[in-house]
C-alpha cells in the first residue's frame, strides 16, 4: 500500500487512490457560517476566511441543511428533484471536512473551524480519559460540550450582534450536547413534520436575521434502504415538493443558501473488512470508533499501534488507506489539531476506498452493521455537497 511521502501534498497522496481532499478553504462547510455572518454586518474575526460562496448583504439568511443530500446524489437522482435541480442550475458545489459525517461536519459549520480544532473528530471515538466509546451525535460517555469544542460559535456571535437568530428542527435536538456544542444560540423552534419545519421557517423569514433549519429524513433513509431506493427516493420528492413551496412564498430581500453536510454511498457487502473474523487485526487493539466507512483504531498502546500497522495495512489492502495517527495529521486532513484534541483521534486511522466498509460484529449492533447507505470517507461523492443560493 502506498503511503505518505515526505513533502507529498494531501491532494497528491489521495488521488494516487481515488479520494478527494476535504477543504477548510475556499467553498467549503468551513467558511459556510463566516461568509453568512459577513453578509448580516456581523464581524468574525477569529473565525475561518469568508470566502467562496458569494452570499451577498442581505436582510435575512435562511440556511437549510439537508442530511445526506450530496451533490453527486441530487445529480444522479434529479428527476426526483427538479426544482431543486432547478435551483442548483450553476452546479455550485462545496467540500465538506474530515471526515464526512453529520458530527464532524454541523461542528464545522456552527464554528467556522477544521475538525482537529473543534475536537468532534468522527461520529465516535474513545474518551482518552475513560477508555470508553463517546458518540457525539447522542453525546455519550463525553464531557461538558465545551470541554471538547472550545471554539466559539458562531451563531452566537451573529445573535449577540443583535440580530434575532432561530433554529429549526426536532424536539430531540433541543438543548442536546451536539447542539450545544456547536449550534448554540439561536432560539430554538421545535417542529416535526417537513412541512411544519418550513411554515414555520417562513414566520420568520419577514425579520432581519438569520433562521437556520436542519433537516435529516433523506440520510435516515438512505442509510435503513439506501440510496436510490424507492423510499430513499420517495424521501427526496418530498423534500423537493416542500422546499418548491417554501420558495415560492418567501418574501423580498431573502436569501436562501441550501447545502448538505455529506453525501453517501451503497455498501458493498464483497468489500466489507469485519475486525472479529480476523486475529491479527485485533492483536493490542482496545475498540474502534468513528463508522464503517472512516474508522479510528485506538490500541493498548502507542507501540502496540505501530506492530500491528502492517498487519492492518495487508488485511485492508485495496479496500481502503491505513495511516497512523501522526500521518493522518500530518497530511492535513484534520486541519490543524489542537493539542487537548491529538488523543481523541485514533492510532490508527482506515479511510475506506471504492464500497468498502470496516465493521466489529463483535462490539458493533446488528443495526449499525446492516446500514445500506453509509458515508465518511473521501471519495467524490461523500465529500462534495451542493452549495444552492437563491435570492427572494
Amino acid at each position: 500500500m502506498t503511503q505518505p511521502q515526505t513533502g507529498a501534498s494531501m491532494q497528491e497522496f489521495l488521488a494516487e487512490h481515488g479520494l478527494v481532499a476535504p477543504s477548510y478553504t475556499g467553498r467549503s462547510l468551513a467558511t459556510l457560517m463566516p461568509s453568512i455572518a459577513q453578509s448580516l454586518g456581523v464581524i468574525s474575526e477569529d473565525s475561518m476566511e469568508a470566502d467562496g460562496w458569494g452570499i451577498r448583504p442581505t436582510r435575512h439568511v435562511c440556511l437549510i441543511v439537508v442530511d445526506g443530500l450530496g451533490a453527486l446524489n441530487l445529480a444522479e437522482f434529479s428527476a426526483d428533484a427538479p426544482f431543486l435541480n432547478e435551483l442548483a442550475t450553476d452546479a455550485a458545489t462545496a467540500s465538506t471536512g474530515f471526515p464526512s459525517t453529520t458530527a464532524t461536519s454541523m461542528s464545522i459549520i456552527g464554528t467556522g473551524s477544521e475538525t482537529g480544532r473543534t475536537g468532534i473528530v468522527g461520529y465516535s471515538a474513545m474518551n482518552p480519559a475513560t477508555g470508553e466509546n463517546a458518540n457525539f451525535v447522542a453525546w455519550r460517555n463525553l464531557p461538558a460540550p465545551h470541554e471538547i469544542q472550545r471554539k466559539p460559535v458562531l451563531l452566537e456571535k451573529i445573535v449577540q450582534s443583535g440580530l434575532r437568530v432561530r433554529s429549526i428542527g426536532l424536539a430531540r435536538y433541543n438543548g442536546s450536547g451536539m447542539t450545544l456544542a456547536t449550534l448554540r444560540g439561536p432560539e430554538y423552534e421545535e417542529a416535526i413534520s417537513l412541512q411544519d419545519h418550513f411554515e414555520r421557517a417562513l414566520l420568520h423569514c419577514v425579520s432581519p436575521g438569520l433562521t437556520h433549519l436542519y433537516w435529516a429524513d433523506i440520510d435516515k433513509v438512505g442509510h435503513h434502504y439506501g440510496v436510490g431506493s424507492p423510499e430513499w427516493r420517495q424521501a427526496l420528492r418530498d423534500f423537493d415538493r416542500e422546499l418548491a413551496r417554501f420558495v415560492a412564498n418567501l418574501p423580498t430581500e431573502t436569501q436562501l443558501v441550501l447545502t448538505a453536510d455529506h453525501g453517501m454511498i451503497n455498501v458493498d457487502l464483497a468489500q466489507r473488512i469485519d475486525v472479529a473474523q480476523h486475529f491479527a487485526l485485533a492483536r493490542g487493539l482496545r475498540g474502534l470508533g468513528g463508522e464503517p466507512r472512516l474508522t479510528h483504531a485506538y490500541f493498548n498502546s502507542p507501540g502496540a499501534a505501530d506492530k500491528a500497522l502492517p498487519a492492518w495495512q495487508g488485511t485492508i489492502g485495496e479496500h481502503g488507506v491505513v495511516l497512523t495517527r501522526d500521518q493522518a495529521i500530518d497530511l492535513g486532513l484534520f486541519g490543524e489539531v489542537a493539542s487537548h484534541v491529538r488523543d481523541w483521534i485514533g492510532h490508527l486511522i482506515v479511510i475506506a476506498k471504492k464500497r468498502a466498509t470496516v465493521i466489529d460484529s463483535e462490539t458493533m449492533s446488528p443495526s449499525a452493521i446492516g446500514l445500506r447507505g453509509v458515508h465518511g470517507s473521501l471519495t467524490e461523492t461523500e465529500v462534495t455537497v451542493p452549495a444552492v443560493i437563491h435570492v427572494a
